[in-house]
C-alpha cells in the first residue's frame, strides 16, 4: 500500500512538473535576447548618380535591317558598318559534325551588304564564310581592312 502511495504521489508530481514546464518555457523564451542582426551594412561612401547628359547611349535592335551604319565590335576593335551594310543573324552557337570543317568560334555575327554576306566571329575577326552577290564589288573590303 506505501508502494502505491509512493508511485502515486511521484506520477502527481511529475505531471504537475510537467505542466509547470509546458507553461513556463514559452513564457520565459519570450524573455531571450533576440538573435544577433547579420544583414550586412550598407556601403558608407554615396555613388554620385550618372548625369543624363553626359550619356549618350543609341538602343539598336540586335538584328535587321535597323542596324545599318551601326559601330559594332569585333575581335576588340571598333567597326563602323557602312550606311547600306547591317547584321543580318548574329549566332550565338554551332553545332559541328565530328570529321567535317573545323567547328567556328563563337559568337559569330552575319553580316549582309547588297545581296552578299560574310560570317566573322566576334571575339577572334576569323572569317569563316562569304558570299558575294551578282554585282557587288568587295562588299566587305571596309571590315577585312579594320581587322587587319
Amino acid at each position: 500500500m506505501n508502494y502505491l502511495r509512493s508511485h502515486l504521489r511521484l506520477t502527481i508530481f511529475g505531471i504537475i512538473l510537467i505542466l509547470v514546464l509546458l507553461i513556463a518555457i514559452p513564457v520565459l523564451s519570450d524573455t531571450f535576447p533576440p538573435p544577433p542582426d547579420t544583414t550586412p551594412e550598407p556601403p558608407k561612401e554615396i555613388i554620385s548618380p550618372i548625369v543624363t547628359e553626359e550619356v549618350r547611349v543609341t538602343i539598336l535592335e540586335a538584328t535587321g535591317p535597323s542596324t545599318k551604319g551601326a559601330l559594332i565590335v569585333i575581335a576588340s576593335k571598333d567597326i563602323q558598318l557602312p550606311p547600306d551594310a547591317y547584321i543580318a543573324h548574329d549566332i550565338i552557337d554551332v553545332v559541328c559534325v565530328i570529321g567535317g570543317d573545323p567547328c567556328p568560334e563563337t559568337p559569330l555575327y552575319v553580316l549582309a551588304r547588297g545581296n552578299s554576306t560574310i560570317s566573322v566571329s566576334i571575339p577572334s575577326g576569323i572569317i569563316y564564310e562569304e558570299k558575294i552577290g551578282e554585282g557587288d564589288k568587295e562588299p566587305f573590303a571596309f571590315l577585312k581592312e579594320a581587322l587587319r
